[in-house]
């Protein structure tokens, strides 16, 4: 009797060790099978663009809120940092081949809205934040900003491909220039 129990035990550990070997190769592979997977959305290229340009938009909206500028202000600009948030992933999706909007779309969120918009006002003195002049350029700005963000959500919800060049153009010139907006 003492041998069968002692026999049934060593079976026992066998298959005890031969399960754990067997799972312990199965994660290694599974393990290795997402770190590759990792891997290649971090090198996407798109994603990587996308992911900086993201980066800088939350930068932005906790300068915003650091700054002390007007709460109505501060959700205005908010609600375009969260629309361009949004839209980023989106556009790279629809985009035409050769990426105008896209790069446009980019350029505007990583440059317009934070250096040529907000962060002017906001290095400015209270004095002068509270100048209806410096107020209502800001708002005009952002608000024809608004505008354009929406209008290119339309143009990727109806997926008008054809109206992408046009519209990246258009914008190109309206917010990428040194003029006003």
């Amino acid at each position: 009797m003492t041998i069968g129990i002692l026999i049934a035990l060593a079976i026992i550990l066998a298959i005890t060790i031969a399960a754990w070997i067997i799972l312990n190769k199965t994660n290694k592979k599974s393990t290795t099978a997402s770190t590759d997977k990792q891997n290649a959305e971090t090198t996407d290229p798109k994603k990587a663009r996308t992911d900086l340009v993201v980066e800088t938009l939350l930068k932005l909206n906790i300068d915003i809120r650091i700054s002390g500028i007007t709460e109505k202000t501060m959700l205005v600009c908010e609600d375009i940092i969260d629309s361009l948030i949004n839209l980023l992933p989106r556009i790279e999706e629809q985009d035409t081949l050769d990426g105008e909007l896209s790069w446009t779309v980019r350029r505007i969120a990583s440059e317009y809205l934070p250096n040529k918009c907000v962060y002017p006002y906001i290095r400015l003195s209270q004095a002068q934040r509270d100048s209806e002049e410096n107020i209502s350029s800001l708002n005009q700005s952002l608000s024809k900003l608004k505008t354009e963000i929406t209008n290119i959500d339309e143009l990727i919800a109806k997926k008008d491909v054809q109206s992408f060049k046009s519209k990246a153009e258009f914008l190109n010139q309206r917010f990428m220039t040194d003029g006003e907006a």
